[in-house]
């Protein structure tokens, strides 16, 4: 009790910052069902359990998990780390179950354990790439259902346009929502029935196939509601509402294929002749690979089971591992742990905040009036909640016309990114928009990433961009596009209080017209001047 007391205070903190940014990110918004399942079939298996002499695994199992754990656990703490500390109770939970599992039979808890692993999110920007992947993959076969259905539109990379009204795939018609939702569903299903692994994975990747056919569904339905009977299915309770239907005609798809592989999988029976001893090697090798790894109490066959010996009426709810002097130790470093993390986390101040906070006072005043032609119609302030590291909660958004064409200019500063340079060419590839040469620009000190762009509407836009930190200093542009970058998103992921925030400026013009190269230059000293005045505000005086 001792030092599931001490893991409790060890661990509580980070987990809080953990639970929370999950809770944040809408994709994993499911994680409470997985901890309820988790609970729920540790307590009934348990109660169905029975004693065993010997269970086979090693000894020193527990012991590596508990170490391993540990380790993790310094690590969270001094990176200041949910991801981590998450990760390492998972281990710590790990060993737990070896210890139960060497007293008492637990089916499949192996299967259980597995799945806390759907509390921690895809590291290294996997997740984004795969919000990126599966988006654009649902978009294009949305667009040729549509087609099919003789619904007029125009699909622009992840932007769905109907004559009267355009929807974002990445908000309205998210993908990824249903896919993991999807995928934590099918897991539990598969851990509750006692699926063989080989099952099992054939399941979930079948599983993946039906949820992104649940995505290209809503899309589809979204814009053939609107189009032929004016019905708004894109947000609000319909929206909510049509998602959990099509979610659950994708969940009994699910099963109707587990039944399916079921079937087809099912061992084949052989009957032994007298004095015959030989069985068809293809029989053997695929009753082999179809009944690997599967857990006990799973089998088809009672033959096969061991019999199982009733528990003792006093048998512990959980282990007894005793109360040497490794436990004591341990215990005590999980409570300093924990005792550390209260300490950062009532000391700590919110680097974000003090940005925002700086970021808010920039308002229209603080922009130029004209540059050239152009000259300054409005500003906006939006906030949004991406849930997302690699994007921005805040903008500032100035735009400015043409005196004559009334062509638009649009200036956002967006803030605060954490972890690293935050590359605008990649989102705009996202939007439909097909990214010319980047080239890297230099104005003095400051260098920024400038690029000429066209969409299948026969648009041509012009892009700059760059950014600060919240000191003021000018942040150097990767030399090419890095669509994939592990250290900056590990960086992102463990080193959030200590990474600079980074603010972006980016100018943006699109018409039926390219721009003219002295419109560019204009453009550019407008892009030049709210640089220096946005940055004014965070760079520091010098003495």
């Amino acid at each position: 009790m001792i030092l599931a007391a001490c893991a409790v205070v060890g661990y509580v903190p980070l987990l809080f910052v953990h639970f929370k940014d999950l809770w944040g990110n809408e994709q994993y918004q499911y994680f409470p069902f997985v901890i309820g399942a988790v609970i729920a079939l540790v307590a009934t298996r348990w109660k169905t359990g029975f004693t065993v002499e010997r269970s086979g695994l090693p000894e020193w199992l527990p012991r590596v998990f508990v170490v391993t754990a540990a380790i993790v656990l310094v690590s969270a703490v001094v990176f200041w780390s949910g991801w981590l500390a998450a990760i390492s109770l998972i281990l710590l939970l790990g060993s737990l179950l070896c210890l139960c599992g060497q007293e008492r039979w637990i089916t499949n808890f192996w299967g259980i354990w597995l799945l806390l692993w759907l509390l921690i999110p895809l590291p290294l920007s996997l997740g984004p790439k795969l919000i990126r992947s599966l988006q654009a993959a649902s978009s294009q076969l949305s667009s040729a259902m549509l087609d099919v259905l003789g619904i007029r539109h125009l699909m622009t990379g992840n932007v769905l346009e109907v004559p009267t009204k355009q929807f974002f795939v990445d908000e309205a018609c998210s993908g990824i929502v249903s896919f993991m939702a999807i995928i934590a569903a099918g897991a539990i299903y598969l851990v509750w029935k006692n699926r063989p692994l080989v099952h099992s994975v054939l399941l979930l990747l079948l599983g993946v196939g039906w949820a992104f056919l649940l995505n290209v569904s809503r899309i589809t339905i979204i814009a053939f509601a609107y189009e032929r009977y004016d019905w708004d299915w894109s947000e609000g309770t319909p929206h909510t509402i049509l998602g959990l239907v099509l979610f659950t005609l994708t969940f009994v798809a699910l099963v109707s294929t587990d039944v399916l592989l079921e079937f087809l999988l099912k061992p084949v029976e052989v009957q032994q002749f007298a004095g015959d001893a030989k069985v068809n090697v293809l029989i053997r090798m695929f009753n082999g690979i179809a009944g690997f790894a599967t857990p006990y109490g799973a089998v088809l066959t009672d033959d096969d089971q061991p019999q199982a010996k009733p528990a003792p009426s006093n048998a512990p709810a959980i282990p007894d591992i005793g109360v040497s002097g490794k436990t004591w130790a341990l215990a005590g470093l999980f409570a300093t742990l924990g005792i550390v993390q209260i300490a950062l986390m009532l000391l700590a101040t919110d680097p974000n905040a003090q940005v925002v906070e700086h970021a808010m006072k920039i308002g229209k005043k603080s922009v130029p009036l004209a540059v050239g032609p152009w000259e300054f119609v409005g500003h906006e302030y939006v906030s949004r909640d991406v849930g997302n590291e690699e994007l921005s909660d805040h903008s500032h958004v100035f735009t400015y016309k043409h005196s004559q064409t009334q062509l638009p200019i649009t200036i956002s500063l967006d803030f605060a990114y954490t972890g690293g340079w935050h590359d605008l060419c990649i989102c705009y590839t996202g939007a439909g928009w097909e990214v010319g040469e980047r080239q890297t620009k230099q104005h003095g000190d400051f260098k920024y990433i400038e690029t000429n762009m066209d969409n299948e509407m026969s648009q041509h836009a012009f892009l700059a961009f760059g950014a600060f930190d919240a000191t003021g200093s000018y942040v150097t542009p990767p030399s090419s596009l890095i669509r994939w970058r592990p250290w900056s998103a590990l960086r992102r992921r463990t080193l959030r209080t200590i990474s600079p925030r980074l603010l972006q400026v980016q100018v943006f013009v699109a018409g039926n017209e390219q721009v003219s190269a002295e419109d560019k230059e204009t453009i550019r000293q407008l892009f030049y001047d709210c640089v220096e005045v946005f940055r004014s505000h965070f760079e520091k005086p010098r003495s």
